[in-house]
């Protein structure tokens, strides 16, 4: 059995489907989305540029 805990920690898989879906499906879901592109690219790029 699934304790509450983990329950808590994994969350509701459906929750992220909703939120792939929304982010391709509405203009407000795309927006988010390329902001967050834009973030994860700016950590991407900022963690190769510290790698030696």
């Amino acid at each position: 059995m699934i304790g509450l805990r983990h329950r808590q920690h994994v969350g509701n898989p459906l929750a992220f489907r909703n939120a792939e879906w929304v982010a391709r499906e509405t203009e407000l879901g795309r927006q988010i989305a390329e902001r967050f592109r834009k973030r994860v690219r700016a950590h991407l790029d900022a963690a190769k540029a510290a790698t030696p």
